[in-house]
């Protein structure tokens, strides 16, 4: 038989609702039509067809962003080291690397947006639709020969949040955040190895899906949260845009995964501060 970590986590949360009277009305159309026919065909304006255009181009342009996060539990997951690996692994220790989709102005969401990410966008924020991939309630298998078990996209994925060490993010088009929900839906009953396809790999290839460059997140062809934090690490030294790393130089992450899930959990918040609390320290640092 396989051996099953103990950690599994069962998915209990809900959409949130939003109010019908807060905010800017999201049932208006995108075109803007009516205001383009105001402007009528003077020489010194657009004209009807030309504000249309303008109203077509924008739509084209960024309005969303896709977050890639990265936690990290055990200072190395190395293939090259396969028995110390396989005791982090039994452990459970393997980090997350998950991601959100988010409309920094919530009046963009698309009105014919899908109804299993809409309630979550339009609550607006960093972590607004957040997903990730998940084993299923029997854990993952640690052993390479017998690694697949049922997998499931955990939405909201917050069992991280703001725990994360690293983390990319890219702007995104209507039509780029249509193909990465598009992408996620599409794994809701994909299988999970941790050897094979598992939370980074769903992160990886939904950067793909949105016709993004994902950092490098595999080590020997087999992707992981550390692999994906020191790719994060290397794009942000090339000045790539949009990255945020934390300087994990003298973590104790055995100390820090005992907080967690060990006897000692929630005795001392300080072993395990949000990115905010780090980010006072200066080990943070973004681009």
């Amino acid at each position: 038989m396989p051996s099953k970590s103990r950690r599994t986590e069962s998915d209990t949360s809900t959409a949130p609702t939003t109010s019908t009277n807060a905010g800017p009305n999201l049932d208006q159309p995108r075109g803007n039509a009516a205001e383009a026919s105001s402007l009528g065909t003077s020489t010194d304006g657009p004209g009807l067809d030309g504000a249309l255009g303008m109203a077509a181009a924008e739509d084209k342009g960024p309005k969303a962003k896709l977050h890639v996060y990265v936690d990290l539990e055990a200072r190395e997951i190395s293939m090259w080291s396969p028995k110390e690996a396989k005791k982090t692994l039994e452990k459970g220790a393997v980090g997350h690397t998950w991601i959100a989709l988010e409309y920094p102005d919530v009046s963009q969401i698309p009105t014919d947006m899908h109804a299993k990410h809409a309630p979550y966008l339009k609550g607006g924020g960093k972590y607004a639709d957040s997903m990730g991939f998940w084993p299923g309630d029997e854990g993952y298998s640690s052993n390479p020969l017998d690694s697949y078990v049922s997998g499931r996209v955990k939405q909201p994925d917050d069992s991280h949040q703001g725990r994360e060490k690293a983390s990319v993010s890219y702007d995104l088009t209507h039509d780029e955040v249509g193909s990465v929900i598009e992408y996620a839906e599409s794994k809701r009953g994909a299988q999970y190895s941790v050897f094979g396809y598992n939370c980074t790999s769903f992160a990886q290839e939904s950067v793909k899906a949105a016709g993004k460059s994902a950092p490098s997140m595999t080590t020997l062809g087999i992707a992981m949260p550390n692999a994906a934090y020191e790719g994060i690490k290397k794009a942000q030294k090339k000045g790539t845009e949009g990255t945020m790393v934390d300087d994990l130089e003298g973590t104790d992450f055995d100390a820090l995964y005992e907080e967690r899930y060990g006897e000692t959990a929630g005795q001392n918040p300080n072993a395990d501060q949000t990115v905010e609390q780090r980010e006072k320290s200066g080990n943070v640092k973004r681009t």
